[in-house]
């Protein structure tokens, strides 16, 4: 998947945690993908720091998709080809480094963040929220889905 060369898709990468949403207010983001979508559950790639997935992974209902998970703290980007919808995640959450002395409290949710420090298209998640649903990791897991790679990088 790539970004079709319009005007309106100027300035969209790199994604960084900057809002993005403001560039394209009422038409989506157009982007050009070779192989067709077989499954509504595998994420694309399009660029580092952005998680894409087609809008057929949320299906008819919401409340019972990873949509809630993903929806905290990020902007839901509209993603467009000829022949399909996507929706792509930016997240606009930066937690300090963990070396800070920074901890995370397990009550809250923390689906996808990035870690200042790190280089900003990095995206992490947190595993062992008090909600598991509230887990990105728990979530793609539950859901079935495809297409991203989890590595342990801290342990806190």
């Amino acid at each position: 998947m790539f970004l079709t060369d319009v005007p309106h898709n100027r300035g969209l990468v790199p994604f960084d945690g900057t809002p993005r949403s403001h560039l394209s207010p009422k038409q989506p983001f157009l982007v050009t993908h070779l192989s067709p979508v077989l499954s509504p559950k595998q994420f694309w790639f399009l660029a580092p720091g952005v998680l894409v997935y087609p809008e057929a992974m949320i299906g008819d209902d919401p409340c019972d998709s990873p949509y809630y998970c993903w929806a905290y703290h990020a902007e839901l980007l509209s993603v467009s080809s000829p022949t399909d919808d996507f929706r792509a995640i930016n997240t606009e959450r930066t937690y300090p480094h963990p070396e800070t002395g920074f901890e995370f409290d397990l009550r809250s949710t923390y689906p996808l963040f990035r870690i200042s420090g790190e280089p900003l298209d990095q995206l992490f998640c947190l595993e062992g929220c008090m909600v598991e649903s509230d887990g990105l990791m728990a979530t793609y897991n539950h859901h079935g889905l495809s297409g991203l790679v989890f590595e342990e990088v801290y342990a806190w």
